[in-house]
């Protein structure tokens, strides 16, 4: 079951602008402006809403994760803050878009890229799960030692070291 709302296909087919396919790399420009995704659906097309602009890559041109990755640097990112401070709203509208500037280096050095992201972005999971797992082990000591401590099972208590000391 699912929640996503469908159109018609009458009135799904009267909508010329803002339909997306699998693989598009989406930009949210108004509003929250930044995030980048790569859109993976089974469907034909997937209607857009007016604060997401696909970009459709042609495949021998350009990767979508590629671009993706792209669209999330700091590059692409003061190209569009550069928009929004000439506005009061926080939006990118399509036609300044448009102008922005994309390194677009040859397509064996893209699979090189995206390869190399991919395998930083594994490896900086695995680094976050392990520090998460440690959070959670030394939260667990903590407890284990304050509960030790108001039971008076621990070595070199406070009041027995204020006593030594004051001996």
């Amino acid at each position: 079951m699912t929640r996503a709302k469908y159109l018609s296909p009458a009135r799904a087919a009267r909508i010329r602008k803002g339909i997306a396919q699998n693989n598009d790399v989406l930009f949210a420009h108004n509003a929250t402006v930044g995030p980048v995704a790569i859109l993976r659906t089974a469907e034909k097309k997937v209607i857009l809403g007016t604060s997401l602009t696909y970009y459709r890559c042609n495949p021998d041109r350009i990767l979508p994760g590629y671009l993706s990755n792209y669209m999330r640097s700091s590059v692409f990112k003061a190209q569009y803050l550069q928009v929004m401070r000439q506005s009061t709203r926080n939006q990118v509208p399509i036609t300044k878009q448009r102008e922005f500037f994309h390194v677009i280096p040859p397509i064996d050095e893209q699979r090189q890229i995206v390869g190399a992201l991919h395998g930083i972005f594994e490896s900086s999971k695995t680094l976050e799960r392990s520090y998460r797992q440690k959070l959670v082990s030394l939260a667990a000591l903590k407890q284990a030692i304050l509960q030790k401590a108001f039971a008076g099972q621990l070595a070199g208590q406070p009041e027995k070291v204020a006593q030594e000391a004051s001996a």
